[in-house]
């Protein structure tokens, strides 16, 4: 009966191992593809700071004519 039970569990251990390896390789990807999106936001939002920062600079500029 013990050497049952122990079967048992040794499968279950196999299982989970078997679980965590399939785990791993299915969101390993995800996980790569996330960082790649989060850095093209960051990217993104660094382009759009700087738009703004040039069109409000034109902005201030043309309300503000040096020497009139």
């Amino acid at each position: 009966m013990n050497d049952s039970s122990n079967d048992v569990t040794e499968r279950f251990r196999q299982l989970h191992e078997l679980l965590v390896v399939e785990e791993h390789r299915i969101k390993s990807p995800i996980i790569d593809e996330m960082k790649l999106t989060a850095e093209a936001i960051k990217t993104v939002i660094e382009e759009v700071n700087s738009i703004t920062s040039v069109i409000s600079f034109d902005h201030d500029h043309n309300d503000h004519p040096v020497g009139k």
